[in-house]
C-alpha cells in the first residue's frame, strides 16, 4: 500500500490536462472523481509517530521474561507448560488418547505475552 498525497495528485492531473475551450476534458474530470470517493488513510503526525515509539519501549521494558514451567513430563517428552506468571497451561493431561509432546517451547505465553526465553525450567 502507498500513502498519496490526493490534494496534490489532484492539482497535478489539473495542470496536465488539455481543456478544449475553457471545458475540462472527460477523463480529467473522472479522475478527479474517482480521487474524491477514493478510500483514505490518516496519516500519523510526526510527534503521534514519537510517542508510539516510546509507549513501544516501554511497553517492550514492562513485558515479563521468563521461562515455562515443566507441569507434566514422563519418558517420552514434555507434556504440559504453564507461564510463571499468568499460570496458563498450554498441552495435554494423559486423559485423552493423543498426548502432545513438545519439541520446542512456544516463544510467548498467548495468555498474557510474557516473553519465554531459553526453553523450561
Amino acid at each position: 500500500m502507498r500513502l498519496v498525497n490526493a490534494d496534490a495528485l489532484k492539482t497535478d492531473i489539473e495542470e496536465n490536462s488539455i481543456t478544449l475551450g475553457g471545458v475540462m476534458a472527460i477523463e480529467t474530470a473522472c479522475a478527479k472523481a474517482l480521487i474524491d470517493v477514493a478510500p483514505t488513510v490518516e496519516a500519523y503526525t510526526e510527534e503521534q509517530v514519537k510517542e508510539l515509539v516510546e509507549l513501544n519501549k516501554k511497553l517492550s521494558e514492562e513485558r515479563h521474561q521468563g521461562k515455562w514451567i515443566i507441569v507434566k513430563q514422563d519418558n517420552e517428552g514434555v507434556h504440559e507448560i504453564e507461564c510463571p506468571f499468568c499460570k496458563y497451561s498450554k498441552g495435554s493431561d494423559f486423559s485423552s488418547i493423543i498426548t502432545v509432546i513438545f519439541e520446542r517451547f512456544p516463544p510467548f505465553c498467548e495468555n498474557c505475552g510474557a516473553q519465554m526465553k531459553g526453553g523450561a525450567e
